[in-house]
């Protein structure tokens, strides 16, 4: 995505054309994620923060499992990551 400059649609697409692929919604949703976030997805960004948000509280109504993470430069973000650790 961040090198051709594309959408998540145009991504997969392209992904799909060379094997055949189907990530799931939480995935797909990551992905939109990272390109909201100019390919910088962390804390400072109000598109992660609302994200985490909506995590947090699919954790708390027990429709998401706990190991919901997106990995950006090497490190991993989720629900077990908190800023500053890790």
């Amino acid at each position: 995505m961040q090198r051709f400059t594309i959408g998540v649609e145009d991504s997969l697409a392209r992904i799909n054309a060379v094997r055949t692929i189907d990530p799931n919604m939480g995935f797909r949703e990551q992905l939109q994620v990272f390109l909201d976030c100019n390919f910088d997805a962390n804390s400072t960004k109000a598109a992660y923060r609302q994200w985490r948000l909506r995590q947090r509280s699919k954790l708390e109504k027990g429709t998401s499992p706990p190991h919901v993470l997106i990995k950006v430069n090497d490190r991993y973000h989720g629900e077990i990551w908190e800023a500053g650790v890790g």
